[in-house]
């Protein structure tokens, strides 16, 4: 005999035991199953139905929707299908058809005085066919006649309608039981996500440099995230304290790097800040473009090497400090004797030399013996003017000009990596440690500045995390930018610092993102489970919070050229970068002077150019030497 409580499931489901108490007695007469689809076998509306009453009622509706708004047989799968696309949100579609159905019906009760005029405007066609006259039109006469007219009379509510039944069913959709699991939704998620970082791009095209009543530098659009003090509308703005706090910007090459550092510099300007570039990959159309657009706010920018630097500002114990990060040392024996050397020459009694054809005149007097430095034997005397000698070939003149850093408001410092070679991050060690000594000792104090480094890496600059540390106190920002967070320094325990010591990280597109999420910190986001059966989710589930990141790693790996997500005190926000437009024609020339100094590793050390009287000697223009 079949028995239905070993087959049926709705005798063994928990669900359903307390509608069915246990059989007592024995073998006595079967309880009768629960009707399908019930409260207590399944959960509300998620029972199974009948395969006809489910198409008998599609046909219903289909029936009524071309008796009643025949238009919104167009209107709605255009609506719904542009909504899927570009993954718009419910109430894109729904906000604007109630928008339409109240206009509508606003206007016929304002015209008419009566509220039901737009519905007896709408349903003609159906008045005209069922209240004509005996011996009248015939409904084939009228419908080919009329319809015209008809359509126009149900095209306002109707179009109404279909929007709003196209949000209804977006919606139905998105809450659907285990709609995460249906790879559909997870593409209108994508097309939603990709929708609003196109719509930030194109805003970042047009953003101004500043908006609202406090003028915020505008940094590009905004796309999502939590950081909301840096949002401004549609624009991602950057307040004027985070500058001085300085930061770091990474990115794989090509993703926009070097546009974030002109941007910020360029927004630094506005803050009326000093902007400083050390370029240590030696990009000249980039030297051009900054020159551009600091002469657009009115300021003439000095171009190393094209303008000599005077690198020679200072004591004796600063000189002492900036020519020791020219030379990299393998021992402390060779490194304290050419410390000796130098000591000996910069506390000279005529004082300390000002040019590097007077540094290397006193240590080959040295070298030679005419010049006793006690404790020091001949190798180290040798070895350190063959090392300085180099050096200063190399440089040819170039930090022995006229300016510094507090003598104009902007400067692009051009290192040619290829033609330096093994001196460029030498001369870029010394430009720092001058910068370094500027901020702190020859910088006014209510004067705020910026030195922005492009390829950091390059630099090898030991302790750079304590030095930036130190500088913000005195009003300079320093931001640097690097390939990834392991390209910040050759010492991991180094880089991680800067990444730590760092007030803002802005990230472009990176391969390692864990440096970067994990700075950005977690949220607490609601985290479903489903119970499925074969003909899918049932609808009952367990719902817990979880911790998680704010950036995903894997949108972190695959951001395009120009966007980047921005972490700033347990924040981010992700954001389209607006790139700089000034172009180098927009630069004033100016006649050249006579004498224009040689690039960096062509000229000969023992023949600088010379030096005129007064704080800032005359310099030429960067479009004649640049452009």
């Amino acid at each position: 005999m079949y028995d239905p409580r070993f087959s049926d499931p709705r005798f063994s489901d928990p669900r359903s035991r307390a509608s069915y108490p246990a059989p007592m007695g024995g073998w006595g007469p079967l309880p009768r199953p629960a009707p399908m689809g019930s409260p207590s076998t399944y959960p509300p509306g998620t029972g199974p139905s009948d395969w006809f009453i489910n198409q008998l009622f599609r046909v219903l509706v289909v029936v009524v929707v071309v008796a009643f708004a025949l238009p919104a047989v167009v209107v709605f799968p255009v609506a719904y299908g542009l909504a899927s696309w570009g993954g718009w949100r419910w109430w894109t579609l729904a906000l604007p058809g109630l928008a339409i159905v109240l206009a509508v019906i606003g206007a016929g009760w304002y015209l008419t005085g009566d509220p039901a005029a737009p519905f007896l405007w709408h349903t003609l066609g159906l008045r005209e066919l069922f209240a004509n006259p005996r011996h009248g039109p015939a409904i084939a006469d009228l419908a080919t006649s009329r319809w015209l007219t008809w359509l126009t009379h149900e095209a306002p509510l109707s179009a109404g309608a279909a929007l709003i039944a196209a949000g209804a069913v977006i919606d139905h959709i998105a809450t659907t039981p285990g709609d995460e699991l249906s790879p559909t939704a997870q593409r209108r998620r994508q097309r939603h996500a990709a929708n609003l970082q196109r719509r930030a791009i194109k805003t970042a095209a047009a953003a101004p440099l500043t908006v609202g009543r406090h003028q915020a530098p505008v940094l590009g659009g905004w796309t999502d995230g939590d950081l909301h003090s840096w949002r401004s509308g549609r624009w991602a703005t950057i307040p004027s304290s985070a500058f001085g706090l300085g930061g770091v910007v990474l990115g794989v090459p090509g993703t926009g790097k070097t546009e974030s550092l002109l941007r910020l510099g360029e927004l630094a300007l506005t803050q009326d800040m000093d902007v400083h570039v050390i370029d240590a990959k030696g990009d000249l159309a980039t030297a051009v473009r900054f020159a551009a657009l600091v002469a657009g706010h009115g300021i003439e920018a000095k171009l190393f090497p094209a303008e000599p630097y005077d690198g020679w500002r200072g004591s004796p114990d600063v000189l002492r400090n900036r020519l020791g990060q020219i030379i990299d040392y393998t021992e402390p024996f060779y490194e304290d004797g050419a410390g000796d050397i130098l000591d000996t020459i910069l506390t000279a009694p005529g004082g300390p030399p000002r040019s590097f054809t007077a540094l290397v005149a006193a240590l080959e007097a040295i070298a030679t013996g005419q010049h006793d430095v006690k404790g020091v034997d001949r190798k180290t005397r040798e070895g350190t003017l063959s090392r300085y000698r180099r050096f200063a070939a190399t440089a040819s003149g170039g930090l022995d000009g006229t300016w510094a850093f507090e003598d104009t408001r902007a400067s692009y410092v051009l290192l040619d990596g290829v033609t330096l070679g093994k001196d460029a991050p030498r001369l870029a060690r010394y430009l720092v440690e001058d910068f370094a000594h500027y901020a702190t000792s020859r910088k006014p104090p209510d004067r705020r500045a910026m030195l922005l480094i492009d390829e950091f890496s390059a630099l090898r600059l030991p302790n750079a995390a304590a030095k930036f540390e130190k500088l913000r106190s005195f009003g300079a920002g320093i931001w640097i930018a690097a390939q990834s967070p392991e390209g910040l320094h050759d010492d991991p325990r180094e880089a991680d610092r800067l990444l730590n010591t760092a007030g803002t990280i802005l990230s472009h597109r990176i391969v390692d993102p864990d440096p970067v999420i994990t700075r950005a910190g977690t949220l607490w986001r609601p985290e479903r489970s489903h119970q499925l059966d074969p003909s899918g989710a049932t609808g009952t589930g367990s719902l817990r919070l979880q911790h998680t990141h704010r950036i995903d790693p894997n949108d972190l790996r695959s951001l395009p050229a120009g966007v980047a997500w921005i972490v700033h005190a347990g924040h981010a926000a992700k954001i389209a970068v607006t790139r700089t437009t000034a172009r180098p024609a927009e630069i004033p020339v100016t006649p050249a002077q006579p004498t224009a100094p040689a690039p960096l590793g062509t000229g000969d050390a023992d023949k600088p150019p010379a030096r005129e009287a007064g704080p800032t000697a005359p310099t030429t223009s960067p479009a004649a030497q640049q452009v």
